[in-house]
């Protein structure tokens, strides 16, 4: 659901727009993306950001299974947030969690997401709920 489609469509998609996604995030200030690996290099997880309009949008968020319980998601986060908080201060963070993302819901309230109130149905899986949660910008520092 991080990714907001199956493996099946994402394998059958031109390799160019992920080609295109890769550049755009290592090279642009509107998007980036942090990766969790092991030394041996084996990915275990990541989180994407997009900035739009005076807003940076957060998805992408993954973590393997073992993994997860292990700080990787908060270390992930808050890589993220400080990129937004250094890249576009004063910025709006925003992002969509699945209503059964329990441990999800509880890391982005921890860094002070809340509930916006707007939910929108999505189709993978089928019948799935997401809300939206906003972090406020931060003060500028003096």
């Amino acid at each position: 659901m991080a990714f907001g489609d199956t493996l099946e469509s994402a394998q059958k998609s031109d390799l160019s727009g992920w080609e295109e996604w890769v550049q755009r995030a290592s090279s642009s200030d509107d998007a980036t993306t942090f990766f969790a690996h092991l030394p041996d290099g084996r990915l275990v997880g990541m989180i994407g950001s997009t900035w739009k309009e005076g807003i940076t949008w957060l998805g992408a968020m993954w973590v393997e299974p073992p993994f997860r319980g292990l700080r990787v998601g908060a270390r992930l986060l808050d890589s993220v947030l400080s990129w937004s908080d250094s890249i576009h201060p004063g910025s709006e963070i925003r992002l969509y969690v699945a209503t059964i993302q329990d441990a999800a819901i509880r890391l982005y309230q921890s860094r002070g997401f809340v509930n916006t109130g707007t939910v929108y149905p999505h189709e993978h899986p089928l019948g799935s709920v997401f809300h939206e949660m906003l972090r406020t910008p931060k003060s500028p520092q003096r």
